[in-house]
């Protein structure tokens, strides 16, 4: 799908029904199914968790093409909106698994309590909770959590592996699949909305 067919059709799709026929499908242009299906395999064998194929998903510009929102780089350099997926782009993928969020949220929850300040603020970790999503930039990084840091430092080091092109792998751990289509919707509003002002 080229540019100009994915704007219209984000103008002329509610935002749950674009993410469901679109992000959440299985056709992805740009990581192909054995390469989700290592990544799969790879996170299950360390956390000890059987990662359903319905609960791991290719998100962002790998899946769709394009980088929707604008971006701005740790190095100030702004990245526009709708810049097509390059050589540089980092693959997401949305962790969906309930059985894997709550042996992780246990985790922190753990760590949490032997803080001495309650409730403990852990960078805006709770802020997206909220939202059934635990956000890996903001775990505590004054401490090691066994099956995060597991989970983390796998997905990290995939983009070292050979199959999945060394490319950048990012991941986010959400609750389930609900969460992830409204994160997503939300996003795909955002856009559609910035659309309709053009």
């Amino acid at each position: 799908m080229d540019l100009a067919e994915l704007q219209q059709l984000i103008r002329n799709s509610k935002p749950e029904d674009f993410v469901i026929n679109n992000i959440l499908s299985n056709d992805c242009p740009h990581f192909k199914p054995e390469q989700l299906e290592h990544v799969r395999k790879s996170i299950a064998e360390v956390t000890g968790i059987n990662i359903k194929d319905n609960e791991i998903y290719v998100v962002g510009s790998a899946k769709l093409g394009f980088g929707l929102h604008q971006k701005t780089k740790r190095d100030g350099e702004i990245l526009p909106a709708f810049r097509p997926f390059n050589a540089d782009s980092d693959i997401d993928i949305a962790f969906a698994s309930a059985e894997l969020f709550d042996m992780v949220w246990q985790e922190v929850s753990t760590f949490a309590f032997s803080q001495t300040r309650f409730p403990a603020r852990i960078n805006k970790l709770g802020d997206y909770l909220v939202y059934g999503w635990l956000r890996p930039d903001h775990f505590p990084r004054d401490t090691r959590l066994l099956n995060y840091d597991r989970w983390n430092d796998k997905v990290r080091s995939l983009g070292r592996d050979q199959l999945l092109g060394r490319r950048k792998i990012s991941g986010a751990l959400y609750r389930n699949v609900e969460f992830v289509t409204k994160y997503q919707a939300r996003g795909i509003n955002t856009c559609k909305k910035l659309l309709e002002l053009s």
